[in-house]
């Protein structure tokens, strides 16, 4: 934010800060797809990054855990990436949430292959002293550490205004007293709370290009399962205010961890869980806080794909299992339940030309959502945590 006075403009510390937490988080996400050119530019224009602290983990142990699984085509890279940062200053003795030094990773790694000479190579440069003369900072400068106990500040919002003489001109502000929720806190997957806060900053961006009022949360408790991205805009001024909800679910391996028919009807707390978001949709269309307003979508977003296969066999269908056929008509009655839309048309949730996919429930999908929720009545961790009046409750639920 720049203030303007008549003796020029100024950044406030706060400002400030944000950048310094922008390039953070651009950082690692260069570092986990193993971008190093572009992460060396990011250190390069602010060198207080490279003993800085995201979600617990540093950007010294981020090259080294990147080292264990990126193709041969890029470990060089990675090699000249990790020498660099010990050249700058990095601290080889600071830990990340479990407890490990940089030179710890290396030594599990040795472990597991003895005579690996790639580790033997970044185990020297480790064990290397460095002159600290040479060293381009001093250490543990004090930034973000997304890690930290103490939640995001309950009373503080980003909120976009666009200025009614105007169709370009927008006010930015962060709310301190208005708009205020409870929250619960990031989660401590780093590559988890990367995916959430590239949403949330795309978002952001989209926001302030499409709508007249825009207000953007975070880890919001009345969003229920729905609370990694939160949005509540206007497209024009005397329009009636709309939310929208999204749930961001990373995959470290996208292609193992794939969304099958048995993660989406699960009745466990699970990453995909149909019944587990269907209440919490319930619970926030009555929630007095939403009552005003329009509830234009509830979203889950992921860098993994829907597998809805069925189990074929080489022989004739009466020879499966009837845990397999009914597995089957499973995938069949869900499949059939799902509309493909064009994410193109989707003025905050659009990716061009990297082949993403949309699926929206269809209308008579309501009637399978209604028995997991039956279903859901009869659990022990419902009745004793959520329900107080077990039929009020069931009649609002039923009726939404």
């Amino acid at each position: 934010m720049t203030e303007s006075g008549n003796s020029g403009s100024s950044t406030t510390d706060s400002d400030s800060e944000d950048d310094t937490n922008i390039e953070l988080v651009s950082l690692f996400s260069a570092l986990h797809v193993n971008n190093y050119t572009n992460a060396k530019e990011i250190i390069n224009r602010n060198r207080s990054l490279i003993n800085s602290n995201l979600n617990g983990s540093f950007p010294l142990h981020e090259a080294i855990k990147q080292r264990i699984k990126c193709k041969d085509d890029v470990k060089e890279a990675n090699r000249n990436f990790i020498e660099d940062l010990l050249n700058m200053g990095a601290d080889q003795n600071v830990t990340n949430l479990k407890g490990e030094t940089a030179l710890t990773i290396v030594k599990k790694q040795l472990r597991k292959k003895a005579n690996s000479s790639e580790w033997q190579a970044i185990e020297i440069l480790l064990q290397t002293d460095i002159p600290t003369s040479s060293r381009g900072m001093p250490k543990n400068p004090s930034l973000m550490d997304i890690s930290s106990s103490a939640p995001v500040e309950p009373s503080t919002t980003l909120s976009v205004k666009r200025r009614a003489d105007s169709e370009s001109d927008i006010d930015i502000k962060r709310t301190k007293s208005t708009e205020t929720y409870a929250v619960s806190g990031l989660k401590t997957s780093l590559h988890g709370t990367i995916y959430q806060l590239q949403l949330l900053m795309l978002w952001a961006h989209r926001g302030i290009e499409h709508f007249f009022d825009f207000d953007l949360a975070t880890e919001m408790n009345q969003a229920e399962k729905f609370d990694d991205v939160v949005v509540k805009y206007r497209k024009f001024h005397d329009d009636k205010w709309t939310w929208r909800f999204l749930q961001a679910k990373h995959k470290d391996d996208p292609g193992r961890d794939r969304i099958t028919i048995n993660s989406l009807l699960t009745e466990t707390d699970g990453p995909f869980s149909l019944q587990k978001y269907f209440l919490s949709y319930c619970m926030i269309c009555n929630n007095s806080m939403f009552k005003e307003a329009e509830l234009a979508e509830f979203d889950l977003c992921t860098n993994t794909e829907l597998n809805l296969t069925e189990i074929l066999t080489c022989e004739a269908e009466r020879n499966l299992s009837p845990t397999a056929k009914n597995y089957n008509n499973l995938v069949g009655l869900w499949k059939d339940l799902l509309n493909e839309e064009n994410c193109d048309d989707d003025a905050l949730l659009f990716f061009h030309g990297v082949g993403s996919k949309k699926y929206k429930f269809k209308p008579q999908a309501a009637v399978e959502f209604q028995k997991l929720i039956e279903r859901l009545f009869f659990t022990e961790d419902f009745q004793t945590q959520i329900l107080k009046d077990k039929q009020t409750l069931k009649n609002k639920i039923i009726k939404s």
